[in-house]
């Protein structure tokens, strides 16, 4: 109890110091600590590749290129031919006439197991594929991957799932071209403030629970109700401050 006491009361010493300290100093809105980033730090950092392909670097890759990279860097947590693992699947096509979900994929699946996202049917920008892989894979080193080699990645993913040819050349031209399955079931939306009181992009397009089963109906379901439950797309400004102040607490009751 007395180190414990001996080492708050060293704390609280510390932080009167600073306090002075600070107190001492211009008040010029600024912390009095680091530095200007550098431009090659900045650089380093700039990498998002954009829907339209604006950021891709320069280089290339095919699926032959990337078959080897993905065996060492990839099939241990997604399976040797991308079947999934203890990350998620990358390899299967299945519905090819439907979205996978939604009252058209049910019919489809008449009993069958349930289908799995892929980057084959739910994927919506191969340009997009080419930043995540970039900028988070592999998991254990993210970052580390030449543009050649994540070119190469790309070109087996969309290869193995049937969107290009096997002999396809990636690159900053080409890539951007490709034509995701997935693609038209994504709808973009504006991003906007989340100022309390601002009206969220998709308030006037949900069906109150009392009209649902009158409400008319498309492939997705009642029409009015998003394909895709994004933040941005479907969640109010103080819905989403709610799960954001809950969800620490929820994470600390989770084992």
């Amino acid at each position: 109890m007395g180190r414990l006491a001996g080492a708050a009361g060293a704390a609280l010493a510390l932080l009167a110091g600073l306090a002075a300290e600070g107190a001492a100093q211009p008040r010029d809105g600024r912390f009095g600590f680091g530095r200007p980033a550098a431009p090659d730090e900045i650089a380093a950092w700039d990498i998002d590749v954009m829907p339209d392909g604006a950021g891709l670097p320069e280089g290339s890759g095919t699926a032959e290129s990337g078959a080897p990279v993905y065996a060492a860097q990839c099939a241990v947590c997604h399976g040797p031919a991308g079947e999934g693992g203890v990350a998620d699947r990358l390899v299967g096509y299945d519905p090819e006439s439907t979205p996978p979900f939604g009252p058209r994929y049910e019919a489809w699946r008449a009993g069958r197991d349930d289908v799995a996202f892929s980057v084959g049917n739910y994927w919506p920008y191969a340009t997009t594929l080419f930043d995540y892989i970039r900028r988070a894979m592999p998991s254990d080193a993210p970052g580390t991957l030449a543009p050649d080699e994540v070119y190469g990645l790309v070109a087996w993913i969309l290869a193995e799932n049937g969107i290009v040819a096997a002999d396809a050349v990636m690159n900053a031209e080409t890539l951007p071209a490709v034509e995701m399955p997935a693609r038209d079931i994504f709808v973009p939306q504006e991003r906007r403030s989340l100022r309390r009181g601002t009206m969220m992009p998709a308030r006037d397009i949900f069906v109150p629970q009392e009209r649902q089963e009158s409400a008319p109906r498309d492939d997705f379901g009642p029409i009015g109700y998003p394909a895709l439950a994004g933040i941005t797309s479907c969640w109010g400004p103080n819905l989403l401050r709610r799960r954001l102040l809950a969800w620490p607490a929820r994470a600390r009751r989770d084992p």
